[in-house]
């Protein structure tokens, strides 16, 4: 037997007997790492049935792929379970190809893991993967918790070839001269950040130090060392803790920062929000609160940080924007060039506009500076939240999909009234003063 076949298979028979032994679900796209995951479970006579996902979104080679996983699981009398879906048509709003894909997904395996009784649902991530994942959690910024990588077993999701290169699976696969299709299912094409770094940063990055892939590896294995030691003394600190911390415990904590995040982290908080709440905690103020998505909200109290349910009467009425058409003699160009931020002078009418709260992946090209700018990043030079930033009303172009205005913040230098047009419209909130005009 062949070095990589040894390795793989053993791996894979290490994992299950780790796991109980029970009988596993494999998820297999058709592509090189779940084909190989397939193969290496069949010569290690591990018990297990197959999931493959249909996306029809990408015509004939999803259906080709599909055909693939079929053939395959015929070819060794092994069980299949296949789930079609119409991923555009699933999509939530502002939801990316790659999640929705990813939420379909795992729902469909936790339905037939449930139904079935399996042990784990088994996917087929490797070192390539995990380090690709370790550099993206970084550079968000985030802490010790995302920068162990993925767990080999959650419990619920095994990955047994987490420590084999691609390279070193698509050697598997040629010994064993198993053929497989392109992996397209995962639609990593879709993802810049990941092709990036696969593609360009991290093939530079290995012709420096030889040992890139293996020290990273070390760094996640020590930060998920150094995080079991995290998370056993702040689930001490937080036993018995529900919906709201108390100030003692903050205090008495080695860093307030840390605890405050794993309270807020189970109920949608951010790294981010809970650095905004640490820093807040000094200067006590009962009663300012952050959103922490869309159904919690954390607020301060006198006695600690409680964590409440978002009601819909809880969210301020939107303001009520006034447009007026302005021709001849009450078109008063002085007054479009000087315009406050709080009023945006238009070349046409509503229809051409709409409102959209501002978000992470939001530009604007700003009036008077050269390319653009993140909105966010614009929000917060504004002196905004973080927790506010997302109820900020941005005002967009229908016909470019581009922001225009941040009323009372910042202007494009799009969609702008020109010198000699003989119409205009104002766009002010209702109510507010227009004399002059």
């Amino acid at each position: 037997m062949k070095h990589h076949n040894e390795k793989i298979i053993l791996a894979c028979r290490r994992a299950w007997d780790d796991a109980g032994r029970g009988r596993m679900l494999l998820a297999v796209s058709g592509g090189a790492d779940s084909t190989a995951l397939f193969l290496a479970f069949q010569k290690a006579g591990i018990p297990f049935e197959v999931a493959h996902c249909n996306f029809n979104l990408r015509g004939s080679e999803s259906l080709r792929d599909r055909e693939f996983v079929k053939v395959l699981c015929m070819n060794y009398g092994v069980r299949l379970h296949v789930e079609e879906f119409d991923a555009a048509k699933e999509a939530r709003p502002k939801e990316s190809v790659e999640m929705v894909c990813r939420r379909l997904r795992y729902d469909f395996f936790r339905k037939l893991k449930q139904k079935d009784g399996f042990a784990r649902i088994v996917v087929a991530h490797n070192a390539d993967d995990n380090v690709e994942t370790f550099f993206i959690n970084a550079l968000r910024g985030s802490g010790s918790r995302g920068l162990r990588g993925m767990e080999a077993d959650t419990g619920e999701i095994l990955r047994p070839l987490l420590r084999f290169r691609h390279r070193d699976i698509l050697s598997f696969l040629k010994e064993n001269r198993q053929s497989y299709v392109l992996d397209s299912s995962n639609l990593r094409s879709q993802d810049f950040r990941r092709n990036f770094l696969r593609n360009e940063v991290f093939p530079l990055l290995e012709s420096k130090w030889e040992g890139f892939y293996t020290a990273v590896a070390t760094t996640m294995d020590i930060q998920a060392r150094e995080n079991r030691i995290v998370d056993h003394f702040t689930s001490q600190a937080l036993e018995g803790v529900d919906d709201f911390l108390p100030w003692h415990k903050i205090y008495n904590f080695p860093d307030s920062e840390t605890l405050i995040f794993y309270f807020i982290h189970r109920f949608g908080g951010s790294p981010d929000v809970a650095r905004e709440m640490a820093a807040s905690a000094d200067s006590l103020m009962p009663g300012k609160f952050w959103n922490l998505n869309d159904e919690y909200t954390a607020s301060f109290t006198r006695k600690g940080i409680q964590v409440s349910k978002r009601l819909p009467s809880e969210e301020p009425a939107p303001p009520t924007w006034h447009w007026e058409k302005l021709e001849g003699d009450a078109l008063n160009m002085d007054q479009v060039a000087t315009a406050p931020l709080s009023v945006a002078y238009l070349p046409d009418s509503s229809e051409n506009y709409r409102w959209e709260n501002a978000d992470k992946k939001m530009r604007i090209k700003s009036l008077g500076m050269e390319g653009s700018q993140l909105v966010w990043k614009v929000l917060k030079d504004a002196g905004i939240p973080l927790a506010e930033r997302r109820d900020v009303a941005v005002l967009v172009d229908v016909r470019s999909g581009e922001p225009v205005w941040i009323p009372g913040i910042k202007r494009s230098r799009l969609c702008l009234v020109a010198p000699d047009a003989t119409s205009a419209y104002r766009l002010s909130l209702e109510g507010e003063a227009r004399g002059g005009l």
